[in-house]
């Protein structure tokens, strides 16, 4: 099984967004066999972006970046 990206969205009150994804999450598959979020950034527009790294079965390490829209946008 293939790790993926996986971001969250939540309210003020700390439950799941459920404008954001489905039911509050969004999961993205970089096709690599271990992946990991090292950084979390929110535009001024409130867009997202997962920046970390992929590595595949060969061992090799790749820069992982995805971008999101925001919750509630």
């Amino acid at each position: 099984m293939d790790a993926v990206f996986a971001v969250s969205c939540h309210t003020s009150t700390g439950t799941l967004d459920s404008s954001f994804g489905t039911l509050g999450r969004v999961t993205t598959d970089m096709g690599a066999q271990w992946e990991e979020i090292s950084e979390i950034l929110i535009q001024k527009d409130g867009k997202i972006i997962a920046v970390g790294l992929s590595r595949g079965s060969d061992g090799s390490s790749r820069f992982a970046i995805a971008r999101y829209l925001g919750c509630g946008l």
